[in-house]
């Protein structure tokens, strides 16, 4: 007879154990709080509840024109789980299996029954929630329970079928799968543009994207879902996000974050390519001291751009000269990063050694943030359609976009550059003709006219032999 426990109690006294440990964890940091302050809490807690539902009752228009469009809002919810699984799909496995959970495996436990337990479990916490969130709804606001009910149905099916497309494209890796994710994105984003820019009904499409993310879902969970599956990865992400306490975190200021070597741009970093033996030349060598640079400063990068790419389109959506405003700055304080960026690589040890021909320097780092360069046109291409400007007009401002931009970024590096090798006469101009590239660029989104004015005197600056950057070595 076998004294092998049973998976399934097995399992639940290790989440039992773990959840104590936790529960521990929390009561050291919380420590100060007793039953007194406990009551206080629940106290304002009530009146803050009370306070909360008479405010929103005062939104009652609102709620109403909201639930005279509840199939599209609920569609636009739906498309947005979607997308949101895919984005999350390059640091998130959606269903976690821990290293305790994963060393049953080694033992005589099945390793998919083991994902099945956490894949019912983790549905059921989601669906808790969701009926609690909705549950506050009811008491809270004036919505009826008929759309309710229907934004529950959506937003279930979007996060049952998110997750599961979570889990098989976290188990893919380099450019096969950023292709699925953009081919991922772009279809959706095309079928919610199709349903709100056509005469098709969105309810029809509605019910019949709900069912078909339904049988969606079954079908990738019954058609080998753990083949291919990265367990490695999958371990490391799930220690962390389970093993991921914010309020200890602030407390004892110890972040938990998975490995490097499974992020994604650390991988495009430090790629195949990246391996290969290259000659001993300068030209060679500047693209790979610049791709380690931006491995280390991977954080500052992201988050850059994430502040860029926000600031665009939160203003650009509130008018069309928030937009140009938007834009011009964008261009400016990027540019002055990027230049703060490159000075930093001549402190580095290994550059010290090496030759300064800055426009060496300068031409292979340009080649990095042309990349960036291109997302921001299309960005901005797309902001600027979205206001009524006409094809050529576009394509006018996007040209002059990409020529100032490089422009602009030369002129904010020079000035390091002349300090750098002694000079100190001159520097000054650099940021006056910035501030007036500044204003043109915002005077091109209500006059194209100028883009075309201006890129033609850039090009005649580029053609002639006088250089922004002094290449003395």
């Amino acid at each position: 007879m076998s004294r092998t426990p049973a998976l399934y109690p097995t399992l639940r006294w290790i989440r039992k154990q773990r959840f104590r440990k936790k529960l521990g964890l929390y009561k050291q940091v919380l420590g100060f709080l007793d039953v007194t302050m406990s009551i206080y809490l629940a106290v304002f807690g009530v009146i803050f509840f009370i306070a909360i539902r008479d405010q929103l009752q005062g939104y009652e228009a609102f709620f109403s024109v909201f639930e005279q469009l509840s199939f599209e809002w609920v569609f636009t919810i739906f498309i947005a789980v979607l997308l949101r699984s895919l984005f999350i799909s390059f640091r998130d496995p959606g269903f976690y299996i821990t290293t305790t959970e994963f060393q049953l495996s080694l033992l005589p436990y099945s390793r998919e029954k083991i994902w099945r337990y956490n894949v019912i479990t983790r549905l059921t916490k989601g669906m808790a929630l969701l009926i609690l969130i909705h549950l506050f709804l009811y008491l809270l606001t004036p919505i009826h329970s008929e759309t309710i009910i229907l934004l529950f149905i959506g937003l279930l099916s979007g996060q049952v079928l998110g997750l599961i497309i979570q889990w098989k494209l976290f188990q893919i890796s380099g450019i096969r799968k950023m292709w699925t994710v953009l081919s991922g994105i772009i279809f959706l984003i095309g079928l919610r543009t199709l349903v709100l820019f056509s005469s098709v009904s969105v309810i029809p499409v509605m019910w019949l994207s709900v069912t078909a993310s339904i049988l969606l879902a079954i079908f990738l969970m019954t058609n080998q879902p753990l083949k291919h599956a990265d367990w490695s990865k999958v371990i490391s992400y799930s220690d962390a996000v389970i093993w991921n306490m914010l309020i200890i975190q602030q407390m004892t200021k110890v972040s938990i974050k998975p490995p490097k070597k499974y992020h994604l741009m650390t991988k495009v970093f430090q790629g195949e390519r990246a391996k290969k033996p290259f000659p001993y030349q300068l030209s060679d060598i500047t693209p790979r001291l610049w791709r380690t640079l931006f491995k280390d400063q991977l954080d500052v990068v992201i988050r850059t751009l994430g502040v860029v790419f926000l600031v665009i389109v939160g203003f650009g959506f509130q008018g069309r000269w928030q937009l140009g405003v938007a834009v011009a700055v964008t261009v400016f304080v990027l540019n002055q990063i990027a230049a703060s960026l490159f000075m930093y690589q001549f402190q580095q040890p290994m550059t010290r050694v090496l030759p300064w021909p800055m426009l060496d320097w300068f031409k292979s780092y340009h080649k990095w943030f042309l990349w960036i360069i291109i997302l921001l046109m299309l960005l901005i291409g797309r902001m600027e359609f979205m206001y009524g400007l006409s094809v050529p007009a576009v394509l006018l401002n996007l040209l002059f976009c990409y020529l100032w931009f490089s422009l602009d970024l030369e002129m904010c590096v020079a000035p390091k550059v002349r300090r750098l090798m002694g000079i100190w006469q001159g520097n000054d101009w650099f940021f006056a003709v910035r501030i007036i590239g500044m204003i043109v660029i915002f005077l091109t989104i209500y006059h194209p006219w100028l883009s075309l004015v201006f890129s033609l005197v850039i090009i005649v600056i580029r053609t002639g032999k006088w250089a922004v950057i002094p290449n003395e070595k």
